[in-house]
């Protein structure tokens, strides 16, 4: 019998994030006989969290920091000794801190941390803990990951990215699955009684760096245009009933649609003209990337990485233009026709199927060598 390589993933939550997606997207790409992979949760439920327990895979749940920090501290040290674990790869970006430093008292002796948010803190106090937990990661971590560079800069600061001491693990998607579907398009818009001739489509998480607002209200001033269209919002999230408020109060109750978390995503993008992005800070996101596998206009708020940006289907626009400005732009290209750009989001390196096989070798060749960083890092070069 193979000894399996065990591996402990931690994050904040198994809901249906970017972080989430992207993990369950390597997790279902990767040999899992070669593997024994575990999660631990910082809440519970969500939409992942079923899909792995239902797929096998164990699911540990410890108390919320802002709960009970102690509580939090020894639920991950219990974890950290219910398996003989090989790898902990932590994904909570500066707070990855606690579970490293664990994870190395433990005597773990592969810790991964890896940053996928890009959050700038002006606060001086949150300022000051965060490079202190940035420090505690570079101290006790033996590798570095990111989902792109703003993220990195962010979390492990920019001396370590000019050092090249990061290791980056690209945002991969099926590229089927988010292909062009007409066939689905159709089925959603009578399923769901879709009239309208335009849908414009956001799909995040409902909170507040996601910035629904703006979208919400660069859709009033696109109805002003053309009332024949509606706003479809994908996500689940703390935001949900303010976002409502906001709708009501413009009038566009009947013109808004908040759908809550779906597995069917991609079958949205089929039926959407144009996907809104205006977020107030990202890592690097999973949900342009589908969109332009797609083939659908995906407009972006500057804030978002321009690494994002891989086909003409994307662009960035800069929020302080305002909403009025950002409906007449994309009013203007509403009707362009949709073509696949699979080959463009392969070729950049977004093929789930072949960047879970750099992941699954990263994992061996860490797991039983401990080989160098900069060997290591050349696995991922695409």
């Amino acid at each position: 019998m193979i000894n399996k390589i065990k591996i402990l993933h931690i994050v904040s939550d198994l809901n249906s994030g970017g972080v989430e997606n992207m993990l369950y997207n390597y997790i279902n790409y990767i040999d899992n006989s070669k593997f024994d992979i575990a999660f631990v949760s910082h809440s519970y439920g969500g939409m992942i969290n079923d899909q792995l327990l239902k797929a096998g895979f164990r699911v540990f749940y410890v108390t919320p920091r802002k709960k009970n920090f102690i509580k939090n501290i020894l639920d991950l040290w219990k974890y950290m000794h219910s398996d003989n674990w090989d790898i902990v790869h932590s994904h909570i970006n500066q707070m990855s801190a606690i579970p490293i430093l664990l994870a190395r008292i433990s005597g773990i002796r592969v810790r991964i941390a890896h940053a996928h948010g890009s959050k700038i803190y002006n606060d001086k106090i949150k300022k000051i803990i965060y490079n202190i937990l940035s420090k505690i990661i570079l101290y006790n971590a033996n590798y570095l990951m990111a989902c792109g560079t703003d993220a990195a800069v962010r979390v492990f600061g920019k001396r370590i990215v000019r050092q090249k001491k990061v290791i980056y693990l690209k945002n991969a998607i099926d590229l089927e699955k988010f292909s062009y579907n007409k066939k689905s398009a159709q089925y959603l818009r009578s399923n769901l009684g879709i009239n309208e001739r335009y849908i414009i489509l956001h799909v995040a998480r409902l909170s507040e760096e996601k910035n629904h607002i703006f979208s919400i209200e660069v859709f009033c001033k696109l109805i002003e245009k053309n009332p024949n269209m509606r706003l479809l919002i994908i996500g689940e999230g703390p935001l949900k009933e303010k976002l409502k408020q906001k709708v009501l109060l413009l009038g566009l109750d009947n013109k808004v649609s908040f759908l809550g978390a779906r597995k069917d995503v991609s079958s949205f993008m089929s039926l959407a003209d144009c996907l809104l992005l205006p977020s107030f800070h990202e890592g690097l996101p999973l949900v342009p990337i589908e969109a332009q596998a797609n083939g659908l206009q995906c407009y972006l708020s500057k804030n978002v990485p321009e690494e994002v940006v891989l086909t003409e289907k994307a662009c960035r626009l800069d929020l302080s233009l305002g909403p009025a400005v950002w409906a007449e732009y994309i009013y203007n290209n509403l009707s362009k026709e949709r073509i696949s750009d699979k080959k463009i989001i392969q070729k950049a390196g977004y093929d789930i199927k072949l960047a879970a096989k750099k992941l699954e070798n990263f994992y061996i060749v860490s797991a039983t060598k401990m080989g160098k960083i900069l060997y290591l890092s050349t696995l991922f070069n695409c």
